[in-house]
């Protein structure tokens, strides 16, 4: 596949870095250091996104790693979302350790704001995935029809991170058939087990996140060559640590002909804005 016949994409992970926030995102610059993404206002995120044919973005507040103030953070993510709601869908964070307030904060955030995604980052909160305080957040995504999407795999900042071992997933999926989860990142070094796992659990999908295609684990795509991986691995940035130039990489990151227009956007069009389609999404 040429760059040139690649569909319009579904980037399911992208952070806000407005520039008015003054965000420091230092914690990630061993890792991505000068490869990172300046700051960039509405428009010209948009602007961005559309000369690298990002057709949507799942589009969550800057992190509290980012070190900004987090009710600015989402109040523009929010806006953003309301200015261009057929270019961005919402994904948010809440904190499980607040118990029922955090699920009355989610419950809120989807039915007046619209929130299409609960992300759970397992290394920042120092728990795993199937810790309980999440419980009744799943239980609450599951009654909202909302998807969970959870980071796996060592996190590339030095910060303990064996929780996010995706056999803590296993549990999830067996406990809450019904929620759909999509893990995130890479799952190094437990990729083979997280492929397992996608095998095993029908909830279950991936999102391949903060690695440049060129650099995609294999395990990851060979499962998404398969008639099963096909529908269960999903595109994903990690903006702006990695910038929207890097989806130039995706006609030789060995995913192919037949499986690509499912990864860039059938996928996630149907995970999470709830659309089966045979075409890939267009802005």
């Amino acid at each position: 596949m040429v760059d040139d016949d690649l569909p319009w994409i579904v980037d399911c992970y992208v952070n806000a870095n407005p520039p008015h926030l003054g965000l420091n995102w230092s914690l990630t610059d061993e890792t991505y250091g000068p490869a990172k993404m300046q700051p960039q206002g509405l428009t010209d995120l948009v602007s961005d996104m559309d000369r690298n044919h990002i057709a949507r973005a799942l589009l969550a507040p800057p992190p509290e790693s980012a070190m900004g103030d987090q009710v600015a953070g989402y109040r523009w993510t929010l806006e953003a979302v309301q200015q261009f709601p057929d270019r961005f869908g919402l994904s948010v964070r809440v904190n499980a350790d607040e118990g029922i307030r955090a699920v009355r904060h989610l419950e809120r955030m989807v039915r007046n704001d619209g929130a299409r995604a609960l992300r759970i980052v397992p290394y920042r909160d120092g728990k795993r995935a199937s810790h309980r305080s999440y419980y009744p957040l799943y239980a609450k995504c599951i009654e909202l029809g909302l998807p969970v999407t959870i980071t796996v795999g060592m996190p590339l900042v030095q910060r303990p991170g064996v929780v996010q071992n995706p056999k803590h997933l296993d549990t999830v999926c067996a406990f809450f058939p019904e929620l759909v989860i999509v893990s995130a990142h890479g799952g190094a070094p437990w990729t083979s087990l997280l492929v397992q796992l996608l095998r095993t659990w029908p909830n279950l999908s991936h999102m391949i996140s903060a690695y440049p295609p060129s650099r995609y684990p294999p395990e990851l795509v060979a499962f998404a060559n398969t008639g099963r991986g096909r529908k269960k691995i999903l595109y994903a940035s990690d903006y702006p640590l990695l910038s929207f130039e890097r989806r130039r990489e995706l006609p030789d990151c060995g995913i192919n002909d037949d499986a690509m227009p499912w990864f860039v956007g059938r996928n996630a069009a149907r995970v999470f804005w709830g659309e089966e389609s045979d075409e890939g999404p267009e802005p």
